[in-house]
C-alpha cells in the first residue's frame, strides 16, 4: 500500500508533463530501512508538506485525487513503528519523500 499510493499520486503529478520521472532507492543499516521515492513532478508547495497527510486533504482533486494515499502512507509507516516525510530535494524539482522504517518496531 505504501508504494502503490506514492506511485499513483506521483503518476497523477506527471500527468500532464513531458518528461516523467519517478525513482525509489532503498537503503539499510543494521536498525532501519531507509526509502527514498521521488517524482519530477510540480511538486507539493512547502506550507502543504504536512497538511497533504491529513484524510481527505489532496492537491490533485483535478486528477480524481481523494486525499486518502498520502494518509494511508503516513499511517501504514507510522504502525510499523516508522516515520514518512516531505524532504528537500537537490533538484529542488518535483516531490522527494524519505521513509524510515525501524527493523524492531519501537
Amino acid at each position: 500500500d505504501i508504494i502503490t499510493n506514492l506511485v499513483s499520486n506521483s503518476i497523477k503529478a506527471l500527468e500532464s508533463l513531458f518528461i516523467r520521472n519517478i525513482s525509489c532507492v532503498a537503503k539499510a543499516n543494521a536498525q532501519e530501512m531507509i526509502l527514498l521515492f521521488f517524482d519530477s513532478g510540480e511538486g507539493i508547495p512547502y506550507n502543504k508538506r504536512e497538511w497533504v497527510f491529513g484524510m481527505y486533504n489532496t492537491t490533485t482533486q483535478e486528477q480524481g485525487g481523494a486525499g486518502i494515499g498520502l494518509y494511508v502512507v503516513k499511517t501504514n509507516v507510522e504502525a510499523l513503528g516508522g516515520s514518512v516525510a516531505i524532504v528537500d530535494n537537490e533538484s529542488q524539482i518535483g516531490t522527494s519523500f524519505k521513509i524510515t522504517i525501524p527493523f524492531e518496531k519501537q
